[in-house]
């Protein structure tokens, strides 16, 4: 297991399949790696990445988008858009997000749903030379601190996006720093508490 390509956000994968529904929401069902696992192309088939229960510090957590008896298929972080991967289902565990988080480029517009319903809105503006930024189905990796704004933090999706200094990993944050998808401030400390994990719909 040890020679397969850790699932990270820096990594491709030309095994994965990809997300056969992008467009959709999930029903919540997230999974966290009891220990390191093999992440297959289909159940019981060829691993091509392997996957740990932590990615620099934090709990890794994936929403799930399918399941079979004893197999779970998940969305994986990196640079293949809409990669996904089965993992063994009695090796993980379960944990579930009411949360969803909507991304509308067209209006400039990010939402937060909650049990299916609009709970908070705001403005939204995309980072000056990001283009390319990825339709469909995504989710927050992480919550980190922003070292360009002492005392706050962005979240860190699972998405890349291009940019004038090459691929960069998707950002909701309140600076329009390279990749970032800006919004107000005030909105970050309510986000802040959506749980790792939860699916993020990006909209044109």
């Amino acid at each position: 297991m040890q020679n397969l390509p850790e699932a990270t956000p820096q990594n491709a994968y030309s095994m994965a399949p990809l997300d056969e529904y992008p467009h959709q929401g999930h029903r919540g069902l997230l999974i966290q790696a009891n220990t390191d696992l093999e992440v297959r192309a289909e159940p019981g088939g060829v691993a091509f990445a392997r996957l740990s229960g932590t990615l620099k510090g934090q709990p890794l957590w994936l929403p799930v988008v399918d399941q079979q008896p004893g197999w779970v298929q998940v969305l994986l972080p990196g640079r293949t858009r809409g990669a996904t991967g089965w993992l063994d289902a009695e090796r993980v565990t379960t944990g579930y997000s009411r949360h969803e988080i909507h991304v509308h480029l067209r209006d400039r517009q990010l939402n937060l749903a909650f049990s299916g319903r609009l709970a908070r809105g705001w403005h939204l503006e995309i980072a000056s030379g990001t283009d390319h930024v990825p339709i469909g189905r995504t989710f927050v990796l992480a919550v980190a601190p922003d070292e360009t704004q002492p005392g706050r933090r962005f979240l860190q999706l699972a998405a890349h996006t291009t940019h004038q200094c090459g691929a960069v990993t998707i950002a909701i944050a309140a600076g329009a720093g390279h990749g970032n998808l800006a919004i107000p401030a005030s909105a970050l400390p309510v986000l802040a508490r959506v749980p790792l994990g939860a699916l993020v719909r990006i909209h044109p």
